[in-house]
């Protein structure tokens, strides 16, 4: 055979011959195809995303609702890196920001998070971590949980966390997390600044991919700046306020079928809350939330149920002498979200939010509806 057929039939003089001549072939071109082969470590997504939508109670109020349309912009960026040395890291941006039209009295609204973390493989399955987040909130919320004179109020702050976390892991899935959240919430007037700190230990069972199951114990210290603890009546004591709350947690996830399509979580709470004056902020509070998912190739749907139930040891719903406060916070929430293509993403969003409280005035019910598309980069 005078010419090469088959590269199986060249002799070794020539493949050698060959890889000197071939410019393909040469160390710099060799290299370089290696680094093309290899996955990076690093990786980064992102996505921005544009919307509407309508809410008929922007002020969550019980006796004169508001209702407007609004607008709403955001946007995520994440960057991971791969555990190839026992180290992962990751650190993630996301921001969203609501105005609502003509409605003078509603402030626009917008949530700024970023946060960071890094885990180390320490061997014999022991794993450590510090996690470090941002928040900058300026939205309503309903704060008559915690506060004496105040239902619901538009809250703008900054909450500054540092947690850091150690986890060691047994057979058959088993492990045990330790960590202590350390936070610093700075709010605007009418609300006030304070310190807080929680030692969690969490026990956890894995069933590889098919979901997991915790078991978690907190332990929440709260310290304000300049606001009074009370008196079982609601008169100001001497001091400043502290909190102590002891918390159980139930939570679980899992995955129906092989193909991960339907996914539930499950979260069932317990916190008993204390204070340092005269238990007018005593409370139990149970909670419960269900979240159901289902994943298609181009589609999916989440919808969601949530509840919490308050009951206070000595404040009374109407001062004094009356009956002790009773309150529940309910929720639903669904989310569809249907693939346009390879970047865009049509999504629509229900959720609802409705309160009863034996106290006057803080009765609520608002719901809301938004529409938008977001385009990964």
């Amino acid at each position: 055979m005078g010419g090469r057929l088959l590269a199986g039939t060249e002799t070794e003089g020539e493949a050698e011959l060959d890889a000197v001549e071939d410019p393909l072939l040469d160390e710099g071109a060799l290299a370089e195809l290696l680094e093309m082969s290899v996955p990076s470590v690093w990786t980064t997504t992102g996505a921005v995303r544009v919307g509407g939508g309508y809410r008929d109670n922007v002020l969550l109020s019980s006796v004169n609702p508001m209702a407007a349309g609004l607008v709403s912009a955001g946007g995520d960026f994440l960057l991971s890196r791969l555990p190839t040395d026992g180290t992962e890291v990751s650190a993630m941006v996301s921001g969203d920001y609501s105005h609502f039209v003509d409605v003078t009295a509603a402030e626009p609204e917008a949530i700024v998070l970023a946060q960071g973390e890094v885990k180390r493989d320490l061997g014999r399955r022991w794993l450590a971590g510090v996690r470090g987040q941002y928040v900058f909130l300026h939205q309503v919320f309903d704060v008559s949980a915690t506060e004496a004179d105040l239902t619901t109020v538009t809250a703008r702050g900054h909450t500054v966390l540092l947690s850091p976390s150690l986890r060691k892991g047994w057979g058959q899935g088993w492990a045990v997390e330790g960590a202590l959240d350390g936070s610093w919430q700075y709010f605007e007037s009418p609300l006030d600044p304070y310190w807080e700190a929680v030692p969690t230990v969490r026990f956890l069972r894995e069933f590889g991919r098919r979901g997991e199951l915790g078991l978690s114990y907190r332990l929440s210290q709260r310290w304000y700046d300049g606001r009074p603890p009370l008196a079982a009546d609601g008169s100001e004591l001497p001091g400043e306020l502290e909190f102590t709350a002891h918390e159980l947690e139930l939570k679980g996830r899992w995955t129906w079928d092989e193909t991960r399509r339907w996914s539930t979580q499950v979260r069932l709470g317990f916190v008993d809350n204390q204070d340092n004056g005269g238990g007018y902020f005593d409370y139990h509070r149970y909670s419960a939330g269900l979240q159901m998912r289902y994943r298609a190739s181009s589609w999916s749907v989440r919808a969601e149920v949530r509840a919490r139930w308050y009951d206070y040891a000595v404040q009374g719903s109407d001062g004094p002498g009356s009956e002790l406060r009773h309150k529940t916070d309910l929720g639903f929430n669904v989310r569809g979200d249907y693939r346009l293509g390879r970047k865009w993403t049509l999504y629509a969003e229900y959720d609802r939010e409705m309160t009863r409280d034996t106290m006057p005035l803080s009765d609520y019910h608002a719901n809301g509806v938004s529409l938008g598309v977001e385009l990964e980069l």
